[in-house]
């Protein structure tokens, strides 16, 4: 989903902006066929026809969301359903990621899987920006770092209201459906779509619900969700501050290659 628009960058398309001379979308079609996978779709709104200017080196498909301006993440997603049916994985335009990380999140037995910042809790009181906040069932267990090699945990609630004293993790914007997970996404979808509920979740309706509100209503459905705890290798575009960080870092790590 790349349909939003961003009150830091107005003028352009997430996915758009120039880091370090590329737009980003291309950095993440990159690691994304680093790992393998070979069909990417890109829903496009606020600027969409920007895209078709853009010199992107890829060729992703492109849906469009016609709503963007009126709906949310939740239905930018589901845009692209017809593209669901042998699973997906989400990614949100406004993340860079290593391969590992992409590789770590499909390389599971579950349905639903959240890439989750397992370093949120030793910083978590520093962050100054409302994050998608995760809590899950080894929470009462944080606080302290591990010898456990456990890193996939299942996932008990979801959101940006729950409070930085009741969450252990951040959900970093990439999310694993298995075909089972993918219809299940679909059918409730339907089915909630249907009854038009206001408000949902966080979000003041359905209309404006986000992926993390869906996400909070299969747990209600007891439809387990799990978490794969990250703890490096990702960066959030949020801001121009953002954008020169991701610049460094990449500066830094092409020194290596």
């Amino acid at each position: 989903p790349a349909a939003g628009r961003d009150p830091e960058f107005p003028d352009t398309p997430k996915s758009l902006i120039s880091i370090s001379g590329k737009p980003l979308i291309d950095y993440q079609l990159e690691t994304i066929e680093r790992v393998g996978l070979k069909n990417v779709v890109v829903v496009r709104g606020h600027g969409g026809a920007q895209f078709d200017t853009a010199e992107i080196r890829y060729n992703p498909v492109f849906v469009d969301n016609d709503q963007y301006a009126e709906q949310h993440s939740l239905y930018s997603l589901l845009c692209a359903r017809e593209y669901m049916a042998n699973g997906f994985v989400m990614v949100y335009s406004d993340i860079l990621f290593s391969p590992d990380v992409l590789e770590r999140l499909i390389n599971t037995d579950r349905d639903i899987v959240l890439a989750i910042d397992g370093s949120y809790q030793y910083h978590k009181h520093e962050v100054d920006k409302q994050l998608d906040l995760v809590r899950t069932h080894g929470s009462e267990n944080s606080g302290r770092r591990s010898l456990s090699a456990t890193d996939i945990t299942e996932v008990l609630a979801v959101g940006k209201n729950l409070g930085a004293d009741n969450a252990d993790h951040e959900f970093i914007g990439m999310a694993y459906f298995s075909p089972q997970g993918a219809r299940l996404l679909k059918e409730i979808y339907d089915e909630c779509l249907g009854k038009g509920a206001s408000p949902f979740h966080e979000a003041q309706s359905f209309d404006r619900a986000g992926v993390t509100d869906m996400i909070q209503e299969l747990i209600d459905r007891n439809i387990p969700v799990y978490g794969r705890e990250i703890q490096r290798g990702w960066i959030e575009v949020h801001s121009k501050e953002d954008v020169r960080f991701a610049e460094m870092e990449i500066t830094a790590a092409e020194q290596f290659v």
